[in-house]
């Protein structure tokens, strides 16, 4: 799990740019003593907290602290006392920030509370009988400021307390924005670790980092010396982009989460900016000798399959690096036809199962242990088991307990993944299965723990069937019009699908029902991928030409230039890659966010 840096606390008069106290398991307060042994008791801060959120409009159901009881509302000799504060406070002021801002103001004394924005009209005089009198607000005028010392005032409160309240707001850079421009020490407290995280967690991008940022990462106040100009990062100093002069233990990885999630916005941005100074760099992986029909990466490993009948490993080095991407191990003779397709998964140790499918009728599996490589530049590869087939294999893929092939014989079949028995043999096309791919999660549905196992697979009868593979029984089917269908993705509630016809096509996975036609090919597509939370749609074709698209409007974003055209039979699509491999026998990356800072973090 992520982690958050600790760090004294600041005084209360300290209105410095250095950052205020950091973050749990506890916080300091800002009389640099533990919030339990402030003149203020737990009982009052609480007391002083829960009235806090009810003034500033904030509800308190999500509030990691205790719940306070309901106010009761005042007997009308006590009115005056309640039109003060508590009203000027409630009234035209709708906003989180607003209020903060008239609450800080006061209690601060930048302005009298009878001068709030709220209230412009309380200093007025009533004329009577010649004789000017005090409005009733005036008249209540001490019993608000004492109101204000007993507890209302904000420079009383300790840090953590008032971070408690910008918990309580939406988690994103938008919500907290306005509470930033308070002052300063409302702007170090914004750029707190914690509300950042939240922040980074609630926009989906933890799923992109990387497993190692998971375990290891830390939150820092200090982020890397630059700013940002529009979508470029402008570093301050020389050194690694990712460097900071913040000292956190050897044993963590220091993450700034504001840079990190600007990182995380901009990449995509740069992906379909028609800028020069956006555009991809590019590479090439040469080592096969025939076509490349297959590949997958997983962090920065890589795995082709070829016609050449061998299987290579490959390590892609890190974007802000001038390193080339090396190739790990090939095996050679893996089978003894085309390598059609594969599928491999890997825990956080680099230990994992390859399976493959081939022309030869055959699937195989594979143990991989690509653990050593990082100190020994070795690596583990040994055949499992051989799964038979009356046809060829066309397609493969994983699920947490079963191991899923698509074959020529219009059938899927499920194995288990502990005895590699045949579980189920699933009926349901009336042409060969081109491919089948597994239900590609959001983070909110890993977070909710989804126990769903299903798969989607893509015929050359123009249909695609989704299928239950714990049970062994289809539940839906869609198109079934039409031409072949070639290639299919699927991505949280869409699918897409590249058929004979040159057509990209969107549906709904739960309701089958089209969504978006993409045209814009020549000829039969033979890949597609999804990034949902980008809004973006790729595609690869036969024509040689690869297609981003615009997810919701179905627009054609761009056309990346290839240094290297061949017909594409399969591509792969990450945050910050495209990975290209067809007819020609390299394997093309082309590569976004050089230069921005912590992309690496991200997978």
């Amino acid at each position: 799990m992520l982690s958050i840096k600790g760090q004294s606390s600041l005084s209360s008069e300290d209105l410095s740019s250095e950052p205020p106290s950091a973050l749990p398991p506890r916080l300091k307060s800002k009389q640099n003593v533990p919030p339990s042994w402030s003149p203020n008791t737990t009982a009052s801060n609480r007391r002083r907290l829960g009235g806090l959120f009810a003034d500033l409009g904030v509800p308190t159901s999500g509030s990691p602290l205790k719940a306070t009881p309901a106010r009761v509302e005042p007997t009308p000799t006590k009115s005056g006392r309640k039109s003060g504060m508590m009203e000027t406070l409630s009234s035209p002021i709708t906003s989180f920030a607003d209020r903060l801002a008239v609450l800080s103001m006061v209690a601060s004394g930048e302005v009298h509370q009878s001068e709030s924005p709220v209230k412009q009209k309380s200093k007025s005089k009533q004329v009577k009988d010649g004789k000017e009198h005090l409005t009733d607000n005036e008249g209540v005028a001490c019993e608000r400021k004492r109101d204000i010392e007993e507890g209302l005032k904000l420079e009383h409160l300790p840090d953590d307390l008032i971070l408690e309240v910008l918990l309580q707001l939406p988690p994103t850079p938008q919500a907290l924005s306005p509470v930033s421009s308070l002052s300063k020490h409302f702007y170090n407290l914004s750029r707190a670790p914690i509300l950042w995280a939240r922040i980074f967690s609630a926009a989906g991008y933890t799923s992109q980092l990387s497993q190692e940022v998971l375990e290891r990462g830390l939150g820092v106040w200090e982020g890397p010396k630059g700013q940002w100009d529009g979508l470029t990062w402008v570093a301050e100093t020389q050194g690694t982009i990712d460097e900071i002069e913040e000292e956190v233990p050897s044993e963590y990885i220091p993450v700034h989460y504001p840079t990190l999630h600007r990182t995380a916005c901009t990449l995509p941005q740069h992906i379909r900016s028609l800028l020069s100074a956006h555009r991809a760099s590019f590479s090439t992986l040469s080592g096969h000798t025939e076509s490349v029909y297959c590949v997958q990466s997983v962090g920065n490993w890589l795995i082709t399959g070829s016609r050449d009948r061998s299987i290579k490993i490959w390590m892609l080095p890190l974007v802000n690096s001038d390193e080339e991407a090396r190739l790990v191990i090939t095996i050679p003779n893996a089978h003894n036809g085309s390598i059609l397709g594969l599928f491999f998964e890997l825990d956080d140790k680099g230990r994992g199962l390859l399976v493959t499918s081939s022309s030869d009728c055959t699937a195989s599996i594979w143990s991989l242990d690509l653990s050593p490589y990082s100190q020994r530049k070795s690596v583990a590869v040994s055949k499992l088991q051989t799964l038979l087939h009356p046809l060829a294999v066309l397609d493969v893929a994983l699920t947490p307990s079963s191991i899923v092939t698509a074959s020529k014989d219009c059938h899927v079949r499920v194995y288990s993944r502990n005895s590699f028995e045949l579980v189920h043999l699933l009926a349901g096309h009336r042409g060969p299965v081109n491919c089948v791919t597994p239900r590609k999660v959001d983070w909110i549905s890993r977070e909710k723990g989804e126990q769903r196992e299903e798969v989607v697979s893509a015929s050359g009868d123009g249909s695609w069937i989704v299928w239950d593979i714990k049970n062994g029984c289809q539940l839906r089917k869609g198109a079934d019009v039409g031409r072949g269908l070639a290639c299919v993705a699927w991505e949280d509630d869409y699918i897409l699908t590249g058929d004979n016809e040159c057509l990209v096509k969107l549906y709904n996975a739960e309701t089958c029902k089209l969504l978006k036609v993409f045209q814009g090919h020549s000829n039969l597509v033979r890949a597609v991928a999804l990034r949902v939370r980008d809004g973006m749609a790729i595609s690869g074709s036969y024509d040689e030409s690869v297609m981003i698209w615009d997810l919701h409007t179905g627009h054609l974003i761009k056309r990346p230039t290839l240094e290297h055209h061949s017909l594409i039979f399969d591509l792969e699509m990450s945050c910050k890659r495209l990975i290209l491999v067809g007819h020609g026998h390299s394997v093309q990356v082309l590569t976004w966010g050089k230069g921005l800072p912590y992309v690496d973090f991200l997978v």
